[in-house]
């Protein structure tokens, strides 16, 4: 049994040499050490909602190096799993993360600001669309010929219409029930058509376009608001004020990519991009070279078109109450190299990136 001192001496020494072996430039940049992925045995990660990967639990008896290691990456601004997080997204000079006050976000599209809601007990959801030089708002969809809907995230495509999704977790906040399958909707904004593109979505949540407009990315959180039925999974049960949310492991916590058609822009084909680990996904942007921003419990997770998860942008505690959902990130918006990620508890600003946002965002 080591000392407190003698460990403290001991994580200090390697605390040290791991960041002098470090190849990134940029002081908040620590890399996923390889030797993580042998952990000493028994190790347990409890759960996958209120659980990061730096919060696994390890043997008493396990090497000092794997729990100094994880303190590193706990207290890092971004957390790098792949070398070209650093040569192509953060660089040398992003950084740190500031916590400003709280604010909100909408779409830009054409000059004209959307914003969607799931509505409430009292309203419907839908989109509105905001004069930003009168401050006044229009509601142009609250229906689908007469069903309830909601609206989570959207973006806008170059051809005028607008993709959302509509999450089961609506729910929950409306105590309406969903009329609809959960699912991946197209507004064309022209002739105001409601087009239903993909409802076997289980809980789809997040959606933006790359940067060519050839592929369009959503996320899918699985069932998170039926309460469980004999699942043979790990199930757990969250509340948030009033209503309560049950999320089963087993389900789906995946990011989709649609491969668009050059003739309507609407999905022909649909391939996994990526399976994250922690939480559910939530906001996703692409950055101005492609990059994938997939924002979700614990940060933002940076991936390359390819699937590689190049690393993460890490924010552990986004809410000073420390409740779970509060500390989940839920969108992103990028103001020239800078990105706000926007979480219930708090707003947060990563400056100095290598990257911009979507300029048909813009």
């Amino acid at each position: 049994m080591h000392s407190p001192t003698t460990v403290l001496a001991i994580s200090t020494f390697f605390l040290g040499a791991l960041a002098s072996e470090s190849k990134a430039a940029n002081p908040h940049l620590v890399e996923y050490p390889s030797f993580l992925n042998v952990l000493p045995e028994p190790f347990d990660r409890p759960n996958f909602i209120t659980s990061l990967f730096y919060q696994t639990t390890l043997p008493s008896d396990a090497p000092p190096k794997f729990a100094a290691a994880y303190a590193q990456l706990q207290n890092a601004s971004f957390v790098s799993f792949d070398p070209r997080f650093a040569s192509e997204f953060v660089g040398p000079t992003a950084g740190p993360i500031q916590k400003v006050p709280n604010a909100s976000a909408g779409t830009i599209h054409k000059g004209q600001i959307y914003m969607g809601n799931n509505g409430d007990t009292s309203v419907h959801g839908g989109i509105w669309m905001l004069d930003y030089k009168t401050g006044n708002a229009t509601m142009i969809l609250n229906n689908q010929l007469g069903l309830s809907l909601g609206v989570n995230d959207m973006t806008a495509d170059k051809r005028g219409g607008l993709f959302f999704t509509d999450p089961s977790s609506r729910v929950p906040s409306t105590n309406r029930s969903m009329q609809s399958p959960p699912s991946l909707y197209y507004l064309r904004l022209n002739t105001m058509s409601l087009i239903d593109v993909d409802p076997t979505l289980a809980g789809p949540n997040g959606v933006a376009i790359s940067p060519d407009g050839t592929e369009l990315y959503v996320g899918d959180n699985g069932d998170y608001y039926d309460p469980p039925n004999d699942v043979l999974a790990q199930v757990l049960t969250a509340g948030k004020g009033s209503s309560e949310l049950y999320i089963n492991s087993a389900g789906p916590r995946t990011i989709y990519a649609y491969a668009l058609s050059p003739i309507t822009g609407l999905p022909t084909a649909r391939r996994t991009l990526a399976v994250v680990e922690s939480g559910f996904t939530d906001g996703i942007r692409v950055s101005s070279s492609g990059h994938i921003l997939v924002a979700l419990f614990g940060g933002v997770d940076v991936y390359h078109p390819d699937g590689t998860r190049l690393g993460r942008i890490n924010i552990p505690e986004a809410s000073a109450n420390g409740a779970f959902v509060e500390r989940h990130v839920v969108n992103m918006a990028f103001e020239g190299n800078t990105l706000w990620c926007f979480a219930t508890g708090g707003l947060y600003r990563v400056p100095g990136l290598l990257v911009g946002g979507d300029p048909r965002l813009s």
